[in-house]
């Protein structure tokens, strides 16, 4: 019978007898249960399969040769992974795990992008390469630097993140560092600002977050609260102005940030801390005492006084105790607002709870007394600010004294005067920082 007849014959036959290589290889592999068996009785078996099907099939031996070469390699690798099971999973590679002995976190698929099994191989060779970084001996570029964050991800090894996190603040952001992915850029800054102490962040921080941005990334939430951490609440200028850049700009903000910025505008812009608050609310964060006596006193500077009372009220619906700056700036509030009886009131239940007033509190306690006429406890409130050694005012000592002459009250004027001039000296020694806060 001619050759070509039977090529022609088996041609359909060729999926079926494809499959049939498959399953006789799998079956091979099955029955070889010894680990090191399994390998070489596979690749007879497939050389015998390839030969066949090159015999009858043809011109479509190259085809299935490579096919057979592509399934060997999918049976090794799947070999290699089992032997390294059958010892517990324990790699001998000592980059597999971290300093502390701690074994790597599963796998992340966020960032995943090397074929299982090269695994560690890889995380080897970016250790090395940071290593190559620190020294100068390979180029400093988004693929070197996008390789090492990589390793440190998955390796969780803040120590060398906060290396190659130093020679970015030696040598500034690569170039096309945004273009690196986000998911890795942001992991590893997360681990970064964990790893850092107060110190560290409170240096570095305003170019922590410049760094954040080269990659294209906002600062998260938890670097947020970090930095407000370091910072002990007083965030410098520039962070301040990122974090509002970021409001501005629909950007994320935890709820400290947002609390950080109506806390820092309650003076300076106090129609932006209302639009923050109201922000706040709308968005279900539930606002602190901070938030609150900052929120009154930027009511009392607009002059809206009924809401800064309706605000206090609240506080108590909300569980939250209101304390000494609380009364003091609705004391302020119900005078400002021609209700200084209110206002005398809630300086009376002030000091019932045992809050010591401040010199505020004194000062519009006082002019309350004298909007109402009120002089001779107006007098008293006077002395008993000095008896606490309060450090009053400047303007207390001249609306009292005035009051006084007005009233016919002179024996007194001549005291106020005393204690006013001893004040002001006192002023001088300490200094402008002192008269500052005196007002």
């Amino acid at each position: 019978m001619p050759m070509g007849f039977v090529t022609h014959m088996l041609l359909p036959c060729r999926i079926p007898l494809c499959a049939g290589a498959v399953v006789a290889l799998a079956s091979g592999t099955v029955l070889c249960s010894t680990p090191g068996d399994t390998t070489s009785y596979a690749s007879w078996l497939l050389w015998v399969t390839a030969s066949l099907l090159s015999y009858f099939l043809g011109r479509y031996a190259s085809m299935i040769t490579g096919f057979n070469a592509r399934v060997v390699q999918l049976f090794t690798t799947s070999s290699v992974t089992d032997s390294s099971a059958c010892d517990g999973g324990q790699q001998s590679n000592p980059a597999a795990t971290t300093q502390d002995g701690c074994r790597p976190r599963k796998k992340d698929h966020a960032v995943s992008e090397y074929p299982m099994g090269q695994e560690q191989h890889r995380i080897a060779y970016g250790m090395r390469l940071m290593e190559c970084v620190q020294a100068q001996s390979v180029s400093y570029n988004a693929r070197t630097v996008r390789k090492v964050m990589i390793t440190c991800n998955r390796l969780e090894d803040g120590a060398t993140a906060v290396k190659l996190f130093d020679l970015m603040l030696d040598r500034g952001a690569v170039s096309n560092a945004h273009a690196i992915a986000k998911p890795v850029s942001d992991k590893f800054f997360n681990l970064v600002v964990c790893t850092l102490n107060d110190k560290r962040i409170r240096e570095d921080g305003p170019r922590l977050i410049d760094l954040i941005q080269a990659h294209g990334l906002s600062p998260p939430a938890t670097t947020q609260n970090r930095l407000l951490l370091a910072f002990g609440n007083i965030l410098p200028e520039s962070i301040l102005r990122c974090f509002v850049t970021m409001l501005n700009g629909g950007g994320i903000l935890s709820i400290w940030a947002y609390r950080y910025i109506v806390v820092a505008h309650q003076w300076s812009d106090p129609a932006f801390a209302l639009k923050v608050f109201d922000e706040m609310e709308e968005l279900g964060y539930k606002a602190d005492r901070a938030a609150y006596n900052a929120i009154l006193v930027a009511c009392c500077q607009l002059g809206m006084h009924e809401i800064a009372q309706q605000l206090f009220m609240q506080m108590a619906d909300r569980a939250l105790k209101p304390n000494a700056k609380s009364y003091s700036t609705m004391v302020k509030s119900y005078l400002f607002n021609n209700e200084p009886e209110k206002a005398l009131a809630l300086f009376a239940t002030m000091r019932g709870k045992c809050f010591k007033p401040d010199r505020f509190a004194y000062h519009h306690a006082i002019l309350s007394c004298i909007a109402l006429e009120r002089i001779q406890y107006g007098v008293e409130l006077y002395e008993d600010a000095v008896t606490a050694n309060i450090a009053l005012c400047a303007y207390t000592y001249v609306a009292l004294t005035s009051a006084c002459q007005e009233f016919g009250r002179h024996e007194l004027v001549d005291k106020i005067m005393a204690d006013m001039a001893r004040a002001q000296a006192s002023d001088v020694e300490q200094g402008p920082a002192s008269r500052a806060l005196r007002g």
